[in-house]
């Protein structure tokens, strides 16, 4: 009886799962960044690195969004003419806090280390944040990563594939 109650719940479980899967992978949230940060320019142009914006990634399991003073440092004064960096010249002039908002999405049951991807494997940033140092606009809809996506690469790397791994 018992036995046929934990199969009832996995069984159940796992179409949960995979109906969550199948919704976030087609429809992405919506998500509006307090200004149109222009990768593309702040790592080509100026020659930024990951680490300067988001100063956590090689040290914790996230990555940090930059704060006001790190902005504040290049912007409290307009460097050029663009509406986007009057936005943001205005934001800090005013003392808002920046409410960045994540573009990548994991399910909230899984576990992941920047510092243990980037640090320990020597996983460059773009495997898994696609081209986004060469976006001029930030997308307008968050990429959700799914367990293809981290499953192709751990096998790729021949890393652990172990549910216990990543699902904690």
């Amino acid at each position: 009886m018992l036995t046929a109650a934990i199969i009832g719940f996995a069984v159940s479980w796992l179409i949960a799962m995979l109906t969550l899967t199948m919704y976030a992978q087609s429809t992405p949230p919506a998500v509006e960044q307090p200004v149109a940060f222009n990768h593309r320019m702040h790592v080509e142009d100026v020659g930024l690195s990951c680490l300067d914006c988001h100063e956590y990634y090689e040290s914790e399991v996230f990555s940090g969004f930059p704060p006001v003073a790190t902005c504040a440092m290049c912007h409290e004064e307009a460097q050029g003419d663009s509406a986007a960096e009057a936005e943001l010249v205005g934001l800090l002039s005013s003392g808002e806090s920046l409410a960045w908002k994540s573009l990548y999405l994991q399910p909230a049951h899984v576990f992941y280390s920047h510092r243990r991807h980037v640090v320990v494997a020597g996983i460059e940033c773009d495997s898994c944040h696609d081209a986004i140092a060469s976006s001029e606009t930030p997308p307008s809809r968050a990429s959700v990563l799914s367990m293809e996506d981290c499953l192709s690469c751990h096998e790729d790397q021949e890393a652990g594939v172990d549910c216990t791994t990543c699902h904690r």
